[in-house]
Parts: structure tokens; C-alpha cells; sequence
């Protein structure tokens, strides 16, 4: 058996005789060498807040409606919307034909304010008649004022209405030829054309020419 040699650096345990008391510096090795109690980390108690419940910002309602009584209630709101129409429709309020006369002009000036020249011609150049019903009969010379007065109807018959509150007034128009139809149909037309181009109302004036057919 080879025994191995010791370095000098190698620490030299010394043995003590039987009944021989440890020096007191073994004595402290053994103490320093006692191995320290693990001591438990302190637990750390979380304080969890308790959930709160929100006060209700809004009271219950206690009434509500059933479906019998919201259908009740749309109905009687149907309701007073049909009578405030039929109400305003059913205004007849009588008038005269010199009243019928002044808004129909009314109207045709505003026509002709607006540029719609051909419009005012076709609504001064006879006066509306009133007839039974309060129907309004008009005529006119040529088939551009008819075509005129067909296109501006609706608006007519409701400021004729709302002027005279007379929601039962009706417009007839008719074509019927005068005399001086063939002059005053080449004036409308031409004048109908101008409206779409007023280029030629320049020339007109600038080669002073007559619309003569």
C-alpha cells in the first residue's frame, strides 16, 4: 500500500490521547463549523379589498307598460297626427275671384322674378276662371305655355292653397288658338329657347333681329 505524501500546506489534525480534553481552539472550530438553523422567511400577508358592490345610481322603475298599452299609445298618437292633417287639408276656406286673380299673379311674378319668363307669359295672358268645386280653369295659346304651366303645376295649386287656405282647389288647363296664336307661339318659343341659352338674346340685341313667323 502506498501512502500518499502530505504538502506542506495540507492542514495537521492533531489526535488526542484517550481522556485528553479538546483544546480550546478545536473547540471553536466546532462550533464555528456548526451549521446555522435555516430560519423560516417571514410570510408576507396580502390584505385583499374586498369587492364593494355600486350603489345603483338609478331607482327601479316600478310602472312600466305592457304591450297592449304601448300599442294603445301609438295608436292614439296616429291619431292625432291624421287630425292635425285632415285638419290643415280640410281647410275650404271660401274666396273670391279677384283674390284667386291676385295670387295667380303673384305667382307669375315670382315666375318671372325667378327667370322663367315664358312661365309668367303663359299665366298673364288670360285670367284664371273659378268654377264650381273650386276648380280653376285656365287657358293658354300653344302647347310650350301648356307644356309651362304642366311643369310648374304642383307648385302652383299649393301656393294657390296656402295663399287662399283653400286645401280643394284644382287646376284644369286647356289649349285653345287666338287670333294672334301663330305670333305670340314663335315669341314663346323663342323665348323658351333663350331661357336654355341666353346667348341668343345677345345676338338678337347685337344683328337686331325680329322673331316674326
Amino acid at each position: 500500500m502506498s501512502l500518499k505524501k502530505k504538502a506542506l500546506t495540507d492542514p495537521v489534525h492533531i489526535i488526542p490521547f484517550k481522556g485528553q480534553k479538546k483544546s480550546k481552539s478545536e473547540r471553536d472550530n466546532k462550533k464555528s463549523v456548526t451549521p446555522q438553523k435555516k430560519t423560516k422567511p417571514a410570510s408576507i400577508t396580502l390584505n385583499k379589498e374586498a369587492k364593494k358592490l355600486d350603489a345603483p345610481t338609478r331607482k327601479l322603475n316600478q310602472s312600466y307598460l305592457g304591450i297592449n298599452d304601448l300599442i294603445s299609445e301609438a295608436s292614439k298618437k296616429k291619431e292625432k297626427v291624421q287630425q292635425k292633417e285632415e285638419k290643415g287639408s280640410r281647410a275650404t276656406d271660401p274666396f273670391s275671384i279677384d283674390e284667386l286673380r291676385m295670387s295667380w299673379r303673384k305667382f307669375a311674378f315670382k315666375a318671372k322674378e325667378e327667370g322663367i319668363g315664358t312661365l309668367y307669359t303663359a299665366m298673364i295672358a288670360h285670367d284664371p276662371v273659378l268654377t264650381e268645386n273650386f276648380t280653376v280653369n285656365h287657358t293658354v295659346d300653344n302647347d310650350v305655355q301648356l307644356g309651362f304651366i304642366k311643369s310648374h303645376e304642383t307648385n302652383l295649386v299649393s301656393y294657390l292653397r296656402k295663399e287662399l287656405n283653400n286645401y280643394a282647389i284644382q287646376l284644369t288647363i286647356k289649349e285653345e288658338a287666338s287670333e294672334s296664336g301663330k305670333l305670340y307661339s314663335s315669341k314663346a318659343k323663342f323665348e323658351d329657347m333663350a331661357e336654355r341659352n341666353p346667348h341668343l338674346k345677345t345676338l338678337r340685341q347685337k344683328f337686331k333681329l325680329d322673331i316674326d313667323i
